[in-house]
């Protein structure tokens, strides 16, 4: 895996890359208040199966351009990951996002089908609408942020906490307060308030079904985007698939990365109907 910096519109950001440049590709897409290397555990190992595999800093995230005046809006980290993509040279590609980063390679499949060859979204929002509450539970944690409040709360994105290691905490903290890293936030938060709600993407999946594949895969644990939001999602994209997985939160990829690539492997592939694993579904 090699890391550089590249710049896609008007962010510059870090890009994680592994495999043959010329090999399909997939790209990897991190939540809220997250970065690229939430992937490391997933990116050589999806490499190695034969594809080149990319992720990157959203903007105002990880290592990127921290500009409060850039648009912090799901169509605007959609555009992002479009002007990745050329940046990259790369006509199509797998979009795997997760959380926040579901809602965006939805958004960005949307404005450009023809960009996505499938879709993968992992415990994700852009299904229901937000609320004034969770709104002003994200301001709290992530405008006030020392290691003390921060560990509870990465905590609760995994069902093993020992894998919250003190390192974890530092780092997500450091970057987190950086320049420019709170008045990026507040404009999303701001925006997660209001125009948040009018990007959604269920009622708008079902007319790219036929062109994008859809797998959901969900941690039956999720304490931050419950399960039941990807049970009644699936419900409403008849083309789609769901996975769920017992035992596992919100982050499953990191959580049990054999068992992810292997899934995410499968659907790229077409092979999900042959998957068989402990505490899996399939719908």
């Amino acid at each position: 895996m090699i890391a550089y910096p590249i710049a896609a519109g008007r962010t510059i950001t870090r890009v994680l890359e592994a495999g043959a440049a010329g090999a399909p590709a997939i790209l990897l897409v991190h939540g809220l208040s997250s970065r690229a290397d939430r992937w490391v555990r997933n990116i050589d190992a999806l490499a190695a199966a034969g594809y080149r595999v990319i992720a990157a800093d959203l903007p105002g995230h990880g290592f990127a351009t921290k500009d409060p005046t850039a648009d912090h809006t799901i169509g605007g980290y959609a555009d992002f990951i479009l002007h990745l993509l050329d940046a990259l040279h790369i006509g199509q590609a797998t979009l795997v996002g997760t959380s926040l980063g579901g809602h965006v390679v939805a958004a960005a499949a949307l404005r450009q089908p023809r960009r996505a060859t499938r879709m993968m979204m992992i415990g994700s929002t852009g299904f229901v609408p937000s609320t004034p509450e969770r709104v002003q539970s994200f301001r709290n944690w992530i405008m006030n942020l020392t290691p003390e409040a921060h560990r509870p709360m990465l905590e609760r994105v995994f069902s093993d906490r020992t894998l919250v290691t003190d390192d974890m905490v530092h780092e997500d903290v450091r970057i987190n307060t950086s320049p420019g890293a709170a008045a990026c936030f507040d404009k999303f938060l701001t925006y997660m308030g209001s125009g948040f709600n009018d990007d959604l993407v269920l009622d708008r999946l079902p007319g790219i079904a036929d062109a994008v594949p859809l797998l959901l895969l969900w941690g039956v644990n999720d304490s931050s985007v419950a399960v039941e939001i990807g049970r009644k999602a699936r419900a409403s994209l008849a083309e789609a698939r769901l996975v769920c997985v017992e035992g596992l939160n919100h982050t499953p990829y990191y959580e049990n990365p054999a068992l992810f690539n292997h899934v995410l492997l499968k659907f790229i592939a077409g092979e999900l109907a042959a998957i068989t694993a402990s505490g899996l579904t399939i719908t």
